[in-house]
């Protein structure tokens, strides 16, 4: 009888993330492992920065290793109606690393909500994000930010687009010394200024800085960003996660790609974000999907396994010692007996750098439990 208890820990962990996605209503996408080369180049602006892996195949062809996952989903999505397809993914993608150029594979886990976008939408994704980190880790924390927040504020201040891009590079780098000069450099006042500073200022526990957020809000824009957020908040409200939210409008993330709320996941034991999502309707209306929305998130599945092999030695249930002396038909049989009753099992001389539940040795054509061996 299968036991997952079994198996290591990071597939244990990805069945879990796959279940608790289905009971939510999200179908598993399998994808092929390549696509035509052309598919990618009309959307490279929505990829990571890197080059594709490619090759011919047997009609000559150009192909490509999928370096994501999410334009494949949107490519495949039928979302175009009042039902929303919801699909969750545990895939592989091949990019090459900026800088070396070494190829390098990366696994996924992560969930797309694909259609009409709604305030509930919002909520389930933010709260299965959450509920993502906690089983990975006891210590986690999950930032939110909101692009239309952090607009609002710069539409205010009548910026044209290569203005903005700049402005934001040194709000994401949370650089206040070179936002205040170039607030300057734009010729506003002091409050002006401050108003900029506070996009990077207003950041901790998103139930305590909210009503700050509020207090700089200036226009409509900015007003209704921050009732997204403050909706995520209240569904969080009772439950213990909600001193894992954060608040952090500095988290822009690929502004050709998101439009309005940014998730940004970390972990205790890992440098950065290990799962990342948010609204990005702009890809689905460059990919010609009318009247569209979507939302999701992936996690670095890859990293995450790195930690949890780190953290946690493999624990077998049972270790048998034996030599070439003993009987293989008798110690087959005591491995089988031991695995139909759901339990790991390993054979071996000693047991130096094993651990196991239990420790057995065979005598008289028995099993009989010792400390150790």
């Amino acid at each position: 009888m299968f036991n997952i208890n079994t198996l290591p820990r990071e597939e244990q962990l990805s069945i879990y993330l796959g279940n608790l996605y289905e009971q939510f209503g999200y179908n598993r996408f399998k994808m092929s492992r390549f696509e035509e080369y052309d598919f990618y180049t009309k959307y490279k602006s929505f990829l990571p920065k890197g080059q594709f892996i490619t090759f011919n195949d047997t009609d000559g062809k150009l192909m490509v290793l999928k370096p994501d996952v999410t334009l494949s989903i949107v490519k495949n999505a039928n979302c175009e109606g009042d039902i929303a397809e919801k699909i969750y993914y545990a895939e592989k993608v091949y990019r090459t690393m900026p800088g070396t150029g070494d190829y390098k594979e990366i696994s996924q886990i992560g969930l797309e909500w694909l259609g009409k976008v709604n305030n509930y939408s919002l909520v389930e994704i933010s709260n299965l994000a959450a509920q993502s980190l906690a089983a990975i880790s006891n210590n986690w924390m999950l930032d939110i930010s909101h692009l239309g927040f952090v607009n609002g504020l710069l539409d205010y201040f009548n910026m044209d687009d290569k203005t903005k891009k700049d402005i934001l590079i040194s709000i994401e780098e949370k650089n206040r010394h070179e936002l205040s000069i170039k607030a300057k450099q734009l010729g506003l006042n002091d409050e002006g200024i401050n108003m900029l500073l506070s996009l990077i200022d207003i950041t901790g526990k998103a139930v305590d800085c909210i009503d700050k957020a509020y207090e700089l809000a200036v226009n409509d824009e900015m007003r209704l960003a921050l009732d997204e957020i403050k909706l995520i908040i209240k569904s969080f409200e009772g439950k213990k996660e909600l001193n894992n939210l954060r608040l952090d409008f500095s988290i822009i993330g690929d502004m050709n790609y998101y439009n309005s709320l940014v998730l940004s996941g970390y972990i205790e034991g890992i440098p950065g974000a290990v799962l990342i999502g948010g609204r990005y309707d702009n890809l689905l209306k460059h990919m010609h999907k009318k009247d569209t929305g979507a939302i999701g998130f992936a996690l670095r599945f890859d990293e995450i396994a790195r930690l949890i092999a780190e953290y946690k030695p493999k624990v077998y249930d049972a270790f048998i010692c034996c030599s070439g002396q003993n009987n293989p038909i008798e110690l087959n049989n005591f491995v089988q007996s031991l695995v139909r009753e759901g339990k790991s099992v390993l054979t071996g001389d000693r047991a130096d750098n094993i651990q196991a539940r239990i420790y057995y040795t065979i005598v008289d054509g028995e099993l009989k439990e010792v400390g150790k061996c």
